[in-house]
């Protein structure tokens, strides 16, 4: 156990000593570092304690580099008392060990850490590529003024080939992604990774990775993308997946892929690589959103409705692409209703229940369904249907939704009606009346 001066109250003690039990590899769903900054928080002397934790694991006897990253982690996300974090974490960015983690909560605190600024613009320009980019990244949410200045030289290192550092590169490339800013500039330089690795690099789901925040604005990479796609083997599901969902996320800019997508679509067997690869082709054809895709997608749909999988993935995932697609057409109508009307299948009624929300117009027999779906067994299904009414504005259902939102027996449906209901009266009313 640390000794610390002065000595921590009888609550940081307890949370003092939670710290030290906490192993690498326990399961547990909820973060320690959650739980150790909550219950610090309530202690008068919590911040404290912390800070003195931080200088024991970083040099002495007591050096402990996993608990120090479990600290550092501990007062990134504190949320105040800056002036206090920032000098101790200016000190750990020339410890081996934690320094990246030291750089990233000093980003995460924003541009109450300008007084690092200095010791980050040196981490900048170190030999270490992980800690330069991830220097980079935080001195852009701490030193506004110059945000463009550091994407200029993110991108710089990124564009770095070898005999340079691979590490270095993709580092940057991270860091890019979680800036999810400067598209035209950014893109093309993830696309030109993206064409450099083999389509089972490890390197490319880095890449994939760093392309997400960027939407509709990665189309320029939409060329790349699909020539990865094409190289994809049938028995590879992982990398088609990755790639598939990469291109779904462009949206309608990524239309060229949709013949190789609907080519993917097989009448697979559960839990095989086939159905993997159906269901991420599925999944992007939803969102890219063009209308050549309805065949196959209620192809898929009658097949399975004839062999009712009990544990069929790619059923409810082209239910819901169905809606994705938002071709409300009497026979898409048709299908997604007897749909929410099947009780074997709770996953695919919510599914229909989602897809007839994003569906114009709304019907009466479609109507009707939502409101007899807002009874259903399934909560995931009675909130899938309030939500669906409220995107449709359906006044008639209100009566419904607010019974609900008072009677019904599960608080997280209670929520739901409830949300439903400001969401609606908001929109007839007007917000500021």
């Amino acid at each position: 156990m640390l000794t610390l001066e002065p000595p921590p109250s009888p609550c940081a003690q307890k949370w003092l000593a939670f710290l030290e039990d906490i192993r690498p590899d326990d399961d547990i769903l909820i973060s320690p570092v959650v739980t150790l900054v909550n219950g610090l928080r309530a202690c008068p002397d919590g911040l404290s304690v912390l800070l003195g934790a931080a200088a024991q694991y970083a040099r002495g006897p007591h050096a402990n580099d996993e608990r120090l990253a479990t600290v550092v982690e501990a007062l990134r996300d504190w949320g105040s008392d800056a002036d206090r974090i920032v000098p101790v974490l200016v000190d750990l960015l020339d410890h081996t060990a934690v320094r990246v983690y030291a750089a990233d909560a000093l980003g995460k605190i924003g541009p109450a850490a300008s007084a690092a600024v200095p010791a980050l613009r040196r981490a900048a320009v170190a030999p270490d590529g992980m800690l330069a980019a991830r220097a980079l990244w935080a001195l852009h949410a701490i030193d506004t003024a110059r945000a463009v200045r550091y994407v200029r030289l993110l991108i710089r290192r990124a564009k770095d080939r070898p005999p340079h550092d691979t590490a270095s590169q993709l580092a940057a490339v991270n860091a890019l992604g979680i800036l999810g800013a400067w598209p035209d500039r950014v893109v093309p330089v993830l696309a030109t990774h993206l064409a450099r690795h083999d389509v089972r690099s490890d390197r490319i789901y880095a890449v994939l990775h760093a392309l997400e925040p960027f939407g509709p604005d990665a189309a320029p990479a939409v060329p790349v993308l699909l020539a990865l796609l094409q190289r994809c083997e049938a028995a590879e599901a992982y990398p088609f997946s990755s790639v598939a969902r990469a291109l779904g996320r462009v949206g309608q800019g990524a239309e060229a892929a949709v013949p190789a997508l609907i080519e993917a679509v097989t009448e697979a067997d559960a839990f095989t690589e086939a159905e993997k690869r159906t269901e991420a082709a599925i999944w992007a054809l939803g969102k890219i959103g063009d209308p050549a895709a309805l065949p196959v997608l209620m192809k898929t749909i009658r097949q399975r409705q004839k062999r009712r999988a009990p544990y069929d993935f790619v059923f409810p995932m082209a239910i819901l692409a169905l809606g994705d697609l938002g071709i409300g057409s009497r026979e898409v109508v048709a299908v997604l209703l007897d749909e929410l009307g099947d009780r074997r299948n709770g996953r695919a009624r919510w599914q229909a229940a989602e897809a007839l929300g994003k569906l114009t117009p709304l019907g009466q027999a479609t109507l009707d369904a939502l409101i007899a779906a807002l009874d259903d067994a399934d909560p995931n299904v009675q909130c899938a249907a309030a939500l669906a009414l409220q995107q449709h504005g359906a006044a008639a259902a209100l009566p419904a939704l607010r019974r609900l939102a008072h009677g019904a027996r599960d608080a997280h449906v209670r929520e739901c009606m409830a949300e439903a209901v400001a969401a609606m009266e908001i929109k007839q009313r007007g917000p500021y009346r």
